[in-house]
């Protein structure tokens, strides 16, 4: 029994069982309606690590987007960072606070990035969305410079996860999901802080914008061999990373295109070819 409550407490470090057990139940029941309603489908979840600190990164296409990727990770219970003025209503509060949300202040740069820290400290998994918002035109965009701050500050696992689909499913500024539209998840492999903080901010940046996109287009080019028709856009070539700072001149666009040649070779194709939440 011991071993169990064990096994139990580790996919939610620092929550009581009763916590878990919440969480456990809403996820069976949203994971059940998204199979209904978009016929979703995620592949990868081997490659999600049991335990530990783990930063999970994923594109973000629409309010659909935090549970989908919380279906990748069955073994683990995703904490997700939610404006506080979702928290305002008090019963759609504590609803969210059971899902394991937690409040941030909008405007504010560094209490998200505080808030991150604290719960992978505890070893929580930690989503972020590091494009800042939801797509306008269903592309991939640049990613912020605050992810690089939490990845660098935890030195932890970073996790890459694509989604799509739910940019057609539940665009921006549409008011109602669009049933029967397909939505697809595809974990990638784990990467070492290491790996990413030894190319820089920008090219490690980078290089993980470019593992999820070709997540994301594997699952474009399956879902379009289906006959499913899609809005949307991959990531463009020339699309430049868009730091919150100035970028240091050791940082180069040369090192940027290296980590993206990496990414985007056969080897890599191949490394990741295997795999198949509040929100802003």
């Amino acid at each position: 029994m011991r071993a169990l409550l064990q096994t139990i407490r580790r996919r939610s470090p620092g929550r009581s069982i009763l916590a878990i057990g919440f969480y456990e139940a809403c996820w069976l029941i949203a994971r059940t309606a998204y199979a209904l309603a978009f016929r979703c489908r995620v592949s990868g979840q081997h490659l999600v690590p049991d335990d530990g600190p783990l930063l999970v990164v994923a594109n973000h296409q629409s309010n659909l987007d935090p549970p989908a990727v919380s279906f990748a990770l069955r073994r683990r219970h995703l904490v997700f960072l939610a404006k506080a003025s979702l928290f305002a209503n008090p019963i759609f509060g504590r609803l969210i606070r059971g899902l394991n949300s937690v409040p941030i202040q909008a405007g504010s740069e560094l209490g998200p990035i505080r808030t991150a820290l604290d719960e992978l400290a505890k070893g929580g998994a930690v989503l972020i969305f590091p494009e800042g918002s939801r797509t306008l035109d269903g592309a991939m965009h640049p990613f912020k410079r605050g992810a690089w701050l939490v990845l660098s500050k935890a030195k932890c696992r970073v996790l890459p996860v694509a989604i799509e689909g739910a940019y057609d499913a539940f665009r921006r500024g549409v008011s109602l999901p669009t049933i029967g539209r397909p939505v697809r998840v595809r974990v990638g492999e784990p990467i070492d802080a290491a790996d990413l903080l030894a190319m820089g901010a920008d090219a490690g940046l980078e290089h993980l914008r470019q593992r999820i996109e070709a997540l994301r287009m594997q699952m474009h080019a399956d879902l379009t061999s289906r006959g499913c028709i899609l809005t949307s856009k991959p990531m463009t070539s020339e699309e430049q990373f868009e730091p919150d700072e100035p970028a240091r001149p050791d940082r180069s666009a040369k090192a940027a295109r290296t980590a993206r040649t990496t990414a985007m070779s056969p080897t890599g194709a191949q490394a990741i070819d295997t795999k198949e939440g509040p929100s802003s």
